[in-house]
């Protein structure tokens, strides 16, 4: 029906009641949707933000920092036995040390400056703010950084273990994952001097970030590895300055060999541990694992874990540098980042359960690499996934199975507690294979 101005005006009205009747229900239903993942959103960061707040007042792995930076700040020696878990749980050790490198001392001082409940919940709150960032960045570098991304994002890492763990031991998971990122991100932007920087930082605190300054020699970023570089050298300068020999001794003598008694733990999922429990079994007050071998010394497993470990290394270096030395593809450079990360996780002797959310960063650049492969690749895509599902089991799950197995087969418990090492192999294998078919498309 054609109208015009001299119709009346009830005439006008009538002819459009399903339009606006249409307008109201979408306003209407946009707004219970905004509602909903707006207060999912808001009550799983909550639910974050509490259990950063309870588990501050009790024991964290940020008591050993807090025991090393005081006696750094007295002229104590730092690698002395110190008693921070040894009351709540049954250890593996016969001796309590404070495991991280001394470097990461000097950097986390000022904390030292707060009385310990304090200085932990500051850490602690750090700790949660550098994991949503994070996940910010990485849902807008994937284009999901929507009202319901975000949301999403948040009721996953409430129900996420590895998440939740990370801020239970108060570790430099997050702040690592974060500085990973946003190193890549930097240097997608062409701030190769600042990307550098931020992986220099990461080294500081672990040992195994600092193998990323080698992709950046493969991706032709000299100036991200000479500022990375300095900034390690730097660091390292400045520590020995201020801790003594003996400190730097301990570190590598009996603080090492303590560590070694960790790597058969059950929540260890790096190459090396696959290697080293089977062969020297474990026990602690939530679960026993047999040896299936006796006769080996634990130094003797060990080296033979990390030199599987170090091939493992050397092979994937090689390999990234084959692919990406006549090609500047974002594709396979992506893939290539990735696959790099996840192999110094496996490489690097102990990477516990929940040092797992670093995965969230090649898991974002698998996703947006995918996006400029062929849909050829979708079972390959399956078998990625399939590789991080062992991850999303609960440890206690975990624990209550390998209790099942016990008395029944100790070749199985120890398959049990070896899943999720062979699911991030799986996952391994396919990103290898993902970067294969990008450069073979490249080429054709």
């Amino acid at each position: 029906m054609q109208l015009d101005e001299s119709q009346p005006s009830t005439i006008r009205q009538e002819a459009f009641p399903a339009s606006a009747r249409a307008r109201r229900l979408s306003r209407f239903f946009w707004f219970l949707e905004t509602l909903l993942w707006g207060s999912l959103l808001a009550s799983c960061t909550a639910l974050l933000l509490e259990h950063v707040i309870q588990v501050s007042q009790g024991p964290t792995d940020f008591c050993q920092d807090y025991t090393a930076i005081q006696r750094l700040l007295h002229g104590d020696p730092i690698y002395t036995p110190i008693h921070c878990w040894a009351s709540y749980v049954v250890l593996p050790t016969p001796l309590e040390y404070h495991p991280h490198p001394p470097t990461s001392v000097l950097l986390l001082a000022p904390f030292g400056l707060l009385p310990r409940i304090p200085a932990t919940l500051l850490w602690g709150l750090c700790l949660f703010a550098a994991y949503a960032i994070t996940g910010v960045l990485l849902l807008k570098e994937l284009g999901w950084c929507s009202l319901r991304g975000l949301a999403i994002f948040a009721v996953g890492s409430a129900l996420w273990e590895p998440a939740t763990v990370s801020e239970t031991v108060q570790n430099f998971q997050e702040l690592l994952t974060l500085l990973i990122v946003g190193a890549w991100l930097l240097e997608r932007k062409g701030h190769q001097g600042w990307a550098g920087g931020l992986l220099g930082l990461a080294g500081l605190l672990k040992l195994w970030p600092a193998g990323l300054l080698l992709g950046a020699l493969i991706f032709r970023q000299k100036r991200a590895a000479l500022v990375g570089l300095l900034t390690l050298s730097l660091g390292v300068l400045l520590t020995f300055l201020l801790i003594s020999p003996q400190d730097l001794i301990a570190y590598l003598g009996p603080v090492q060999a303590n560590e070694g008694l960790w790597v058969a733990s059950g929540v260890n999922v790096s190459l090396v541990s696959a290697v080293v429990r089977p062969l020297m079994g474990y026990h602690d007050g939530a679960y026993i694992i047999p040896a299936l071998l006796s006769g080996l010394s634990l130094s003797t497993a060990l080296l033979l874990g990390e030199m599987l470990a170090a091939l493992l290394v050397i092979v994937t270096v090689g390999y990234l540098w084959w692919r990406n030395r006549s090609s500047e593809d974002e594709t396979i450079q992506m893939l290539s980042q990735g696959v790099l990360v996840t192999v110094l996780l496996l490489a690097f002797p102990i990477t516990w359960r929940w040092g797992m959310i670093t995965l969230l960063f090649p898991c974002a650049t698998t996703l947006l690499a995918l996006r400029h492969l062929p849909r050829q690749t979708r079972r390959v895509q399956a078998l990625l996934w399939v590789g991080l599902v062992p991850l999303l089991l609960r440890q206690s799950w975990v624990v209550a199975v390998a209790n099942l197995l016990q008395p029944h087969s100790a070749a199985g418990e120890i398959l049990w507690f070896t899943l999720p090492t062979l699911g991030l192999l799986l996952f391994t294998v396919m990103q290898f294979s993902l970067l294969w078919q990008a450069s073979t498309q490249k080429s054709a």
